[in-house]
């Protein structure tokens, strides 16, 4: 079985290399749907999914996994911040209150096509400006939804965290990854 992961992501590259599978990494050609024009649901399966569709368009013998997260605070979505004020904006929103990941994950063959959401929530404890500034120079979360890095220092912002998978909060789901490929591969579960 030939598995591509149709993203360029260093995080989701790393969480992938952690199942010792041979793959390879392809940049999807499709360009994902913005926020507002669809419910947040919505917009995970359909940038989720378009991606793994535009690479397996290209590579029909693979098998192809995709992911997409968007962060929703209130009513509002949370996209990566790309500089440090609006990181800081956006941990300044997130200060006190619960953010839900949603985490879309495709495994789709010329055979086959498997979707789920899985949900995430981080509660974050009560923010300083001080201390988001600082966490915010120090760890540079500016390509991160929700503009931390659990993985890291971000964890030191939270109260809790609530969910079944936690490498969903860093953008692919290993845990039902692994259910989907098991029958496809030797994916030893313990």
């Amino acid at each position: 079985m030939q598995l591509i992961l149709a993203s360029t992501s260093p995080y989701r590259k790393e969480l992938l290399s952690r199942l010792r599978l041979p793959f390879e990494q392809v940049q999807p050609d499709f360009a994902e749907a913005q926020t507002g024009s669809m419910t947040p649901e919505e917009l995970v399966r359909f940038n989720t999914l378009g991606k793994a569709g535009s690479v397996l368009r290209h590579r029909p013998e693979a098998t192809v996994i995709a992911s997409d997260q968007i962060a929703v605070c209130g009513n509002a979505i949370l996209q990566k911040p790309g500089n440090i004020d609006a990181a800081c904006a956006q941990l300044r929103m997130a200060s006190g209150q619960t953010v839900n990941f949603l985490t879309g994950l495709a495994l789709l063959s010329a055979q086959s096509e498997q979707f789920e959401i899985i949900p995430f929530q981080v509660c974050f404890r009560s923010l300083s400006d001080e201390e988001i500034r600082i966490y915010v120079e120090t760890e540079l979360p500016l390509d991160c939804a929700g503009s931390f890095k659990s993985e890291g220092l971000g964890v030191s912002l939270f109260e809790r965290m609530n969910g079944d998978d936690p490498t969903a909060l860093v953008g692919l789901p290993l845990i039902r990854l692994c259910h989907w490929l098991k029958p496809l591969t030797h994916i030893q579960q313990q």
